[in-house]
Formats: C-alpha cells, structure tokens, sequence
C-alpha cells in the first residue's frame, strides 16, 4: 500500500505498532519482532544505509551543498540560466579538472565579521566516485564544494573573478 500523502512520522510510528500487536495476536511473534526493529530509534536509516550499500545504482548521486553568499548563488543561477547551462555538469566539468590537474581552487578568505550578508547552499547532484576522487587526490587539499565554488565563480565571473570584485568583503 502507498503512504498517504498527509501521514505523518507519527501516524505510521501507530499504523507498525498496531500491526506489531496484530501480528502477536496471530502467533507471528518473529514477524512482530522484525516490525519492532524497524520502529527502534535509527533503524530506518539503518535500513537506508544498507539499500545504498546494496543497491548504489538506485541510491542516486549524492547531494554536494556549496555554500556562498546569497547574491552570489542568485547571480551564478541566472547567468547559467541565460546561458543554457547546468550547474550540475558545470560542478562536475570543474571537479573533473580539478582531479585532471588542470584546476587549481582558490580558498578564499571569509568576510569579516559583522559584514557578512546571508549565505545558502548551492546544490547539486555529483556522481559518488567523482567525489571520492576529489577527496582521495590530497588529504589536505580542498573540499569538493569548494572547488566546484570556485570553478563556478570563474565561469560565471562573479564574486572575486568579476570586473569589480564583490566578494569576500574585507
């Protein structure tokens, strides 16, 4: 059966406990018992885990956060979008150059404090081997987010890589 759109955590929690109930009522204490693991706090995602393991095709690619000053995730959104472009294939294309030697990121320092404007997550979907690859080049070296930051920085030629720099603040 289908989840309903409108259960909630708590209304399915109810739904596997009355079922876990019914099926001791029934003599199926060993199907009881399985209902009763997955109601214990952290096995669903126990579960979830282990599907991943199993099953990396049907995981999908993980989500990569790249986290930027507001403006800029805006900025870099529409000018792909006038462009045509998929952020996605632009991250992948800069991690890729990155792992190729071709790319070298830039760690930018942060705003000072007090002149910071809001920050959000720029997301994307990035293949689980090029990430590991990114992450296996240098201990030390930079996160896939940043790099996939800066390459779409210098793309799209904003923040620091625009005519008039906008970012970081000092």
């Amino acid at each position: 059966m289908a989840r309903r759109r409108n259960e909630n955590a708590a209304t399915i929690r109810e739904r596997l406990t009355a079922a876990s109930a019914r099926l001791r009522e029934v003599d199926s204490p060993h199907l009881a018992d399985a209902v009763d693991e997955v109601l214990a706090p952290g096995a669903w995602g126990l579960i979830r885990k282990a599907e991943q393991v199993e099953n990396p095709e049907k995981a999908g690619d993980p989500n990569l956060p790249i986290s930027m000053p507001n403006f800029l995730r805006d900025e870099i959104k529409e000018l792909a979008a006038a462009a045509g472009a998929n952020l996605t294939a632009d991250v992948v294309e800069g991690l890729n150059a990155y792992v190729a030697g071709t790319f070298t990121p830039v760690d930018l320092p942060r705003a000072t404090r007090g002149n910071a404007t809001g920050t959000a997550n720029l997301n994307v979907r990035i293949p689980r081997a090029l990430r590991e690859q990114v992450e296996a080049k240098d201990d030390d070296g930079p996160s896939p987010a940043l790099v996939g930051r800066d390459w779409l920085m210098r793309k799209y030629k904003v923040g620091p890589y625009a005519p008039k720099p906008t970012w970081p603040v000092q």
